[in-house]
């Protein structure tokens, strides 16, 4: 009997779609190794995971909108696995200990909160620096970028030692930007001197559509991407990402695109600082009108610096090798059959 893994993630336009895409592309590390896959998620009338899932080839579970916590992990309990892996912000340590007592659990974390290894079997966090955090308890600590989770198909891409070269700055934040960041970002980086197209990514949760859309129409240079299913492509032909501090940055860091960074939430706040003290990423620190002011002379200055954006380009993918998610499912396997035993 083939092993199964469940995965308990939600997307929607209020917490944006970065969990679903990030245990995606694990997901399918764990296909390509044999397993069968499963998702659990909310269904909300925003709900975005069912449809992300299930154009990837997944099973999507829908769980009701206003489960308690007690109900949501039963329900997740119910369904036949191996090994549970969630990635939620809003589920508790009653959830994880509920889940954890019955099933080898996999937290995954972005805030560095030591105390969920206390009703875990292993953590994940796959941010630039996690490997200095300290988790108490969990018998599997994988903490560092080297353990970021990256499509397996990216690793058949060249990696480019630097962008594009002729003006093209892709902007990302996210798949439901729920800062509204994107229409103010796009509108400083068009005072830059050195810009000749802007490429702008508009997820599937955007409410920012239409000022986007006035934009482009008022200057040819902005083109909006709508729900594209990968960023490969549009990163390959960029000089510059210029975004949020979140998953996406580890996409952009393995193909080697120079990256200027904005914090739109807090757990992207070390994020940011971690990636620009390695000399892998310039930070403009939080979004808002300060940073957004000094954008555009940021951007001129790096455009028109090839070997500043070499050493960007450098430090990013000596952080990122494309092999985090083999890593995770080589790690994650054993834990599975060691505690089912």
């Amino acid at each position: 009997m083939r092993p199964r893994v469940a995965i308990r993630a939600d997307a929607n336009s209020r917490i944006g779609i970065g969990h679903v895409m990030r245990t995606l592309s694990l997901a399918m590390a764990f296909r390509e190794r044999g397993w069968d896959v499963v998702y659990l998620a909310r269904a909300t009338a925003d709900d975005l995971a069912a449809g992300l899932v299930e154009s990837r080839g997944f099973l999507c579970r829908g769980m009701e909108a206003d489960l308690t916590e007690e109900a949501d992990a039963a329900m997740t309990l119910a369904e036949p696995s191996d090994l549970v892996i969630a990635d939620h912000y809003g589920l508790s340590d009653g959830w994880w200990r509920l889940v954890a007592n019955c099933r080898p659990l996999a937290l995954v974390d972005d805030w560095g909160r030591g105390e969920m290894g206390n009703w875990a079997h292993a953590i994940i966090n796959h941010n630039v620096g996690a490997e200095e955090l300290v988790y108490t308890g969990a018998s599997l600590k994988l903490l560092g970028s080297e353990y970021a989770m990256l499509r397996p198909d990216l690793l058949g891409e060249p990696r480019e030692m630097d962008g594009g070269s002729d003006g093209e700055v892709l902007v990302s934040f996210g798949g439901s930007d729920i800062t509204y960041s994107t229409p103010a970002v796009v509108a400083a980086i068009l005072l830059a001197k050195s810009i000749n197209r802007v490429r702008v990514i508009v997820g599937p949760g955007f409410r920012c559509v239409p000022q986007l859309e006035a934009i482009a129409a008022a200057d040819l240079r902005v083109t909006l991407e709508h729900r594209p299913p990968a960023l490969t492509p549009f990163l390959r032909r960029a000089c510059m990402f210029v975004g949020a501090a979140g998953s996406t940055v580890y996409e952009a860091a393995y193909l080697g695109v120079p990256m200027i960074l904005m914090v739109v939430v807090d757990n992207q706040e070390r994020i940011a600082q971690s990636l620009a003290s390695r000399g892998a990423a310039v930070s403009l620190g939080w979004d808002n009108a300060e940073s957004r002011s000094a954008l555009p002379a940021v951007l001129d200055a790096l455009i028109g610096d090839p070997p500043r954006r070499k050493v960007l380009s450098d430090n990013a993918m000596r952080l990122v090798d494309g092999l985090g998610c083999a890593r995770l499912v080589d790690r994650l396997s054993p834990l599975a059959r060691k505690v089912a035993t």
